[in-house]
């Protein structure tokens, strides 16, 4: 997906995704996403149409240089999956997001596995935020590299992992990860 970008107040620059069945397993792999812009998931928008969905999510192996979404999201968001397993593997993000009140990665999920991902910028005056989380459930972030974040909208806010939860924790594990 090169230059892949939707018009004003539009969600998933290359791919927006809302879930009508409730067992449907859903994965995007190997794929590219090169200068693709939206408001909100400007490479991937994924949001579960009914609340009992059940849908295994996967995005593995994929590529994302020069993503910018105009509120938050800048490579993937996904919303609101209570009962969705997530899992983000061996993804590689550069340069994606330029505004340094926002994130990259904007999840609201509670079953996450984020594993062996690297979320880089070139200039750490022209980046954002690296993931930020609304919902923590079971979370696991492991052998992951982030560098050159930055997130200057709150001093109560991380650039790297960014948990601004309002509900219960049950489980977040950040094994081996790397902050540069």
């Amino acid at each position: 997906f090169i230059r892949t970008h939707v018009g004003t107040n539009k969600n998933g620059g290359a791919i927006f995704v809302n879930f009508v069945e409730n067992t449907l397993p859903f994965l995007i792999k190997d794929c590219f996403f090169i200068d693709t812009k939206s408001t909100n998931g400007s490479s991937i928008f994924i949001k579960p149409n009914i609340d009992s969905s059940t849908s295994e999510v996967r995005i593995e192996g994929c590529n994302f240089k020069n993503t910018l979404s105009s509120i938050e999201g800048h490579s993937i968001y996904i919303s609101k999956t209570d009962k969705n397993k997530v899992t983000i593997s061996s993804c590689q993000m550069i340069d994606c997001g330029t505004n340094t009140n926002s994130y990259s990665i904007y999840l609201d999920v509670r079953d996450l596995d984020f594993t062996y991902n690297k979320i880089m910028f070139s200039n750490p005056e022209k980046s954002c935020g690296c993931v930020d989380l609304k919902t923590i459930g079971q979370h696991i972030f492991n052998g992951n590299y982030f560098k050159n974040a930055r997130f200057d909208g709150s001093i109560w806010k991380s650039p790297g992992i960014n948990g601004d939860v309002t509900d219960s924790l049950t489980s977040l594990l950040i094994n081996n990860n790397t902050f540069d």
